[in-house]
């Protein structure tokens, strides 16, 4: 009657021939430094002056959910 339910999950394949090229990644183990180490408010700023992105919920989400894909090679 009640079926136990099963958590979803993500798979990524992985060829053995490509070990060189980076597995995919949690966004929130891997959030960057900059953004680790940002301020929530500049120095001197008042209360009511606008505060940095670490302050927006939308940023902290779009950054912390999913996953990142490396990219394999160096881009310009």
């Amino acid at each position: 009657m009640f079926r136990k339910k099963e958590k979803p999950y993500i798979r990524f394949r992985y060829r053995k021939d490509h070990e060189l090229i980076p597995r995919p990644m949690r966004a929130s183990k891997s959030l960057p430094d900059w953004f680790k180490s940002l301020a929530r408010r500049p120095k001197g700023a008042e209360p009511h002056e606008p505060q940095t992105v670490k302050r927006c919920v939308p940023v902290l989400d779009a950054a912390s959910n999913g996953y990142y894909i490396p990219a394999w090679c160096d881009l310009r």
